[in-house]
């Protein structure tokens, strides 16, 4: 459950693991402790400045504007990423293990829907 809560539902620095829950509209986002450009679709670590890995991320919605977006699509492409990593990490337990660890995070599970 703590895997869960605070490694894939918690949104972080891909190099320093710095919690980050700002959203400006730019999906080249900077960190603010160690200043590692990542991208917002897919929260790849772009080196200094993400902007180029942006324009052409795969994760990227078809229509989508160059390199900003609005919230509600950050929030989707979190959602998304969450949901499969969630998936994956779920599949590594054993079946009452995992019916344990749905059932204590019901509600955050929820939030993730598509």
């Amino acid at each position: 459950v703590r895997h869960i809560q605070e490694d894939i539902l918690t949104l972080k620095c891909p190099r320093c693991t710095q919690a980050f829950c700002d959203f400006d509209g730019c999906f080249a986002l900077r960190c603010s402790r160690c200043h590692c450009g990542f991208c917002g679709w897919c929260l790849a670590d772009c080196g200094r400045d993400a902007h180029e890995h942006v324009r052409s991320c795969r994760n990227k919605p078809a229509g989508a504007d160059v390199f900003f977006g609005s919230a509600r699509q950050f929030e989707s492409a979190m959602h998304s990423r969450q949901r499969a990593r969630i998936q994956a990490y779920l599949q590594t337990l054993a079946a009452p293990t995992r019916d344990a660890v749905e059932s204590k995070l019901r509600s955050e599970l929820a939030s993730l829907r598509a």
